[in-house]
């Protein structure tokens, strides 16, 4: 199976992370402080030619067992 390429930000999760559930809303999303997190990791994906990204605290729903 062809699968593009991805880079994957995993870290100990800490005050103000950005979840799943503030991805709804981006504006507010952009004012914590994991926000930098974020941008960091697509910043170095587009250095490496890299479409995407993969980042635990906003792609995990936590709200969710399954």
């Amino acid at each position: 199976a062809d699968r593009p390429d991805y880079l994957i930000l995993t870290h100990t999760w800490g005050d103000e992370e950005v979840t799943f559930s503030d991805m709804a809303n981006i504006e507010a999303a952009k004012r914590k402080k994991g926000w930098v997190k974020i941008e960091g990791i697509c910043r170095k994906a587009r250095l490496m030619l890299i479409d995407y990204a993969w980042v635990e605290t906003c792609c995990i729903d936590k709200s969710s067992n399954s």
